[in-house]
């Protein structure tokens, strides 16, 4: 148990919808997701930036979030932290330091965009 203190972490997934012509899955239903529950997550949400935009002022909020073990997640999915729904921004990854060959587990990145 690496994270006996960390936070708990809700992935949610989108119901896949299939296009009626062509019979493939063109979009996600996110009204009714699958939910994964992740507990003992650490999660540094140390990154917030404004938008540069003059129709919008938003602020986005990076997350990195490191689970306490492997757990099915992928890109597509989002993520509940602390009450935000955020999107899972690339391929969630399994690093491995070079020094060592210390595998800490998954690596998650997130982001959540408010305004």
């Amino acid at each position: 148990m690496r994270h006996p203190h960390g936070e708990t972490v809700t992935r949610l997934r989108g119901v896949p919808v299939t296009d009626p012509y062509s019979t493939e899955a063109t979009t996600l239903d996110w009204t009714t997701p699958t939910t994964l529950t992740i507990p003992r997550c650490a999660v540094d949400d140390s990154k917030t930036r404004e938008t540069h935009d003059p129709n919008r002022n938003a602020v986005v909020t990076d997350f990195v979030v490191w689970p306490d073990g492997q757990y099915d997640v992928a890109a597509g999915d989002r993520l509940i932290i602390r009450g935000l729904t955020c999107e899972i921004v690339g391929r969630p990854s399994t690093p491995r330091n070079p020094f060592t060959g210390d595998e800490p587990g998954m690596e998650l990145f997130a982001n959540v965009w408010e305004g």
